[in-house]
């Protein structure tokens, strides 16, 4: 969730797993088969409690509540499906597919296990596996909020909007005070070149919400993304004056010349602490350290994005840039070695890690790794990078 233009208007994009941090509870054990018992009041408990856990961020309390779950109801499926979903969001994605296989091999194929796969489809930016899933997924049940936001922002990232278009209407339709659905909305045709309609879809939204900051300031950089600059700025200065929130301060910072960095970090400090864990900001602050050469904040602001969104791939090039201003090249190279090693499988690490190796000047192992992309995504931007 750390680019801009993701961060508003493509929150969910960004969000397969980051709006997952923010479980609902447990699972109710499903129907099929009829055969297995209810999780027990203990173990709900547990999950529940663990649930809270991964909600902070809190990632080892959260696996050890998992653990204590297993321990009183062992080949629960629910509980390895939740342990694949944190697994996951903690970048963990070879272990989260293994515990997805452990809950597909006790029940195959239930709801909170398809759906857990496809947040790990889509942060590996696998984005039409992930609304396949999701499609099965709301065959189960058609009703899922979640499932249906995540799906329309799938087909928006496989760059189906389309598809995705009578869908967001039908959710604003269903919902209309979810102001992430108007959003989807607006994305969707934005994506199909229809702005005009698009800058209107996001004044109806502002003129829903007229007293939520947080969708003013959605409906703000929406407006931006379809040329409504002079009033996008206004809406944005009616967000502020309704009060001040993470999400209309960072959109005030981001309009900031170099020449306001001072307002600027006053801005993003400010939007911090009424949320600490709110990402953009944290990303937008740490490059902001770093432009003025305060370089021990900048890694700090970093290491806390890294450790809320470990699959937060622009940070890992940051995090690289920062050491290497420091003189610990050797560090850097370790973060990209570390990417290759931990997300072999996702394009967007491997384009991360070659960038990285290339402004160490280890071009021939940048170019290994663009080989390894290519292996992956021959179609990526990046590979013509080092010709």
């Amino acid at each position: 969730m750390v680019a801009r233009g993701m961060v508003v208007a493509g929150a969910l994009l960004t969000a397969f797993p980051a709006v997952a941090q923010k479980p609902a509870a447990p699972p109710a054990v499903e129907a099929a088969p009829a055969t297995r018992p209810p999780l027990g009041r203990v173990v709900q408990g547990l999950m529940t409690r663990a649930a809270d856990a991964f909600s902070r961020g809190a990632w080892q309390e959260g696996l050890a509540e998992l653990d204590d779950a297993d321990a009183i109801a062992p080949d629960t499926p629910e509980i390895w499906a939740m342990r694949g979903t944190a697994l996951a969001q903690m970048g963990r994605s070879r272990e989260a597919e293994e515990a997805f296989a452990q809950a597909d091999a006790i029940a195959p194929d239930l709801f909170f296990t398809l759906r857990g796969r496809a947040m790990l489809a889509g942060a590996r930016g696998r984005y039409a596996e992930a609304a396949t899933l999701l499609e099965r997924v709301l065959q189960i049940d058609q009703t899922d909020s979640m499932s249906r936001h995540y799906q329309i922002a799938a087909l928006i990232g496989a760059e189906e909007p389309g598809p995705a278009l009578p869908l967001a209407q039908a959710l604003v339709t269903d919902e209309p005070q979810s102001y992430m659905a108007w959003s989807l909305h607006v994305l969707a045709l934005q994506q199909l070149g229809r702005d005009a309609e698009a800058a209107q879809v996001a004044r109806d939204m502002a003129t829903t919400f007229p007293d939520n900051p947080e969708a003013q300031a959605t409906a703000t950089s929406l407006l931006e993304a379809s040329g409504q600059f002079a009033e996008a700025d206004a809406m944005l200065a009616q967000s502020l004056a309704s009060g001040e929130t993470p999400l209309n301060l960072y959109e005030s910072a981001t309009r900031r010349s170099p020449s306001e960095n001072a307002t600027k970090l006053r801005e993003l400090t400010r939007a911090l602490e009424l949320d600490p864990a709110f990402s953009p900001a944290l990303y937008e602050r740490a490059q902001t350290y770093w432009a003025d050469y305060r370089l021990r904040e900048a890694l700090a602001d970093v290491d806390r994005l890294l450790e809320l969104e470990p699959l937060a791939w622009p940070a890992y090039q940051l995090r690289g840039r920062i050491l290497m201003d420091q003189n610990r090249n050797a560090d850097a190279a370790r973060v990209a070695a570390q990417l290759v090693a931990d997300h072999g499988e996702v394009a967007e690490a491997l384009a991360t890690a070659m960038l990285l190796y290339a402004e160490l000047g280890q071009r021939t192992r940048a170019r290994q790794v663009r080989e390894q992309l290519r292996a992956i995504a021959p179609d990526h931007p990046y590979l013509d990078y080092l010709d």
